[in-house]
């Protein structure tokens, strides 16, 4: 039952935001389906998780954030008003430490399931996500937000329009950020890439480009770079080349992709400006200094850092939080260190941001030996998730079930060797852990 469950929660992985029921935080779609598989996977029969290294840094991470909540939990709570905090520091800290265990949760669902299963749930995601972001686009030309805040999509954060005009446009389809979306259209292209899912990939190049994420541009280039230096493969080379081809043709006729692309390289300086973007490189400095300010609270709180969900109500004491653009100072914003490294690192401490570093790590790591596409998606993820606004994010933990799945490959069914060349040869899945 608890592998059907799953199965779903993957399927509507997209809706971060969008179809989220509020009570004050999103309880999203993934996680009703979530909590009633680990219902089912903790009280009956389950596969047998056997990867100790894995299970020792993921179990070792939970332990040092259940300690961490422990001790902010019987220290004196902290007084005042907090910008953005709406719930009482002590519920607030509840709520943001059973997100880690949920998600922890996930990983080992996901990593359960057959192989033919999990393809199967993230490829029909695409879809979801597809039809979602069409729906934003769709009642944002029709100058209809009222179904998208009735459907408790994200109204409010705008961002450039890639028609050039410089008016305010949505990016962020079905999830919270822009960045969100990008992350998981970078996933789900070199999945397709994997699976040569044509439609995959034409999905998800779409919706890496309405996302304008400069996770998806620089993580992709960025992870295929690496694996073809690593892992020299004629048809990867002959793939990338394509690719690389068919953007500049479609970049040179149509103009929403050829701004995209100027944004892109407006932020890191190679564009004095593009497409009515206003200060290209704001964005890299806001992060810059958000995460230097979490660096500095985690070297502050070595050893259980300042709380599960207690970034933002450190972040205005540090001097340098001055130099946040003005919106950062309104009451109900929320500051947030937006580099899931980072944030990890300054909530709960050095030794979980080293247990959470070395998890990724082993498991980039571990597919230095599998093809170049996907020893891209690991490092694609390993650079990524420096860019999440949480390293709770429930994509990040399913594309690390993804790679722990990807890494069994040849001793074991993976979740990308292709569905119809194991039917074809006759071969039956077998489990993948």
């Amino acid at each position: 039952m608890y592998e059907k469950l799953t199965f779903f929660a993957v399927v509507f992985l997209p809706l971060q935001q969008a179809f989220s029921i509020e009570l004050g935080f999103p309880l999203k779609v993934s996680e009703l389906l979530l909590i009633a598989a680990s219902f089912f996977y903790l009280l009956g029969p389950k596969r047998k998780f056997r990867d100790h290294r894995v299970k020792f840094l993921i179990w070792s991470l939970i332990a040092v954030v259940l300690i961490s909540y422990v001790f902010h939990a019987v220290m004196p709570q902290p007084l005042g008003v907090f910008q953005g905090y709406s719930r009482s520091p002590l519920v607030d800290l509840t709520i943001y430490t059973f997100y880690p265990v949920l998600t922890v949760l996930l990983f080992f669902l996901t990593a359960s399931l057959r192989a033919k299963w999990l393809w199967a749930a993230f490829r029909i995601s695409v879809y979801v996500c597809l039809l979602a972001t069409l729906l934003q686009i769709v009642a944002h030309a029709l100058d209809n937000t009222s179904i998208l805040e009735i459907l408790n999509y994200q109204t409010r954060i705008r961002a450039e329009s890639l028609d050039g005009t410089g008016d305010g446009a949505y990016r962020n389809g079905p999830f919270t950020e822009g960045q969100h979306l990008g992350f998981y259209a970078g996933v789900a292209f070199l999945l397709g890439l994997r699976h040569r899912s044509l439609t995959v990939v034409g999905i998800s190049i779409f919706l890496g480009v309405y996302s304008q994420s400069t996770t998806t541009f620089v993580g992709v280039l960025l992870g295929l770079s690496v694996a073809i230096l690593v892992r020299p493969q004629l048809t990867v080379w002959v793939r990338v080349l394509f690719l690389g081809i068919t953007a500049v043709v479609v970049g040179s006729v149509v103009p929403a992709v050829r701004n995209y692309f100027e944004i892109q390289l407006a932020k890191f300086g190679l564009l004095e400006s593009a497409a009515g973007l206003g200060d290209p490189s704001r964005s890299l400095d806001v992060r810059s200094l958000k995460t230097e300010i979490a660096s500095r609270m985690m070297f502050d709180h070595p050893w259980l850092g300042v709380g599960a969900g207690r970034y933002g109500m450190w972040f205005y004491r540090e001097p340098e939080s001055s130099q946040a653009p003005p919106w950062y100072f309104q009451d109900d914003y929320r500051a947030i260190a937006e580099n899931a490294y980072a944030q990890v690192g300054a909530e709960f401490g050095m030794v979980a941001a080293i247990l959470f570093l070395a998890l990724v790590s082993l498991l980039v790591w571990r597919l230095r030996r599998q093809s170049a596409v996907i020893l891209a998606l690991g490092v694609f993820v390993l650079v990524s998730i420096s860019t999440q606004s949480s390293w709770t994010f429930m994509p990040i933990w399913v594309s690390l079930a993804i790679m722990f799945c990807l890494s069994k490959e040849g001793r074991s069914a993976s979740v990308t060797a292709p569905v119809e060349h194991r039917i074809k040869s006759g071969r039956s899945d077998a489990h993948t852990n």
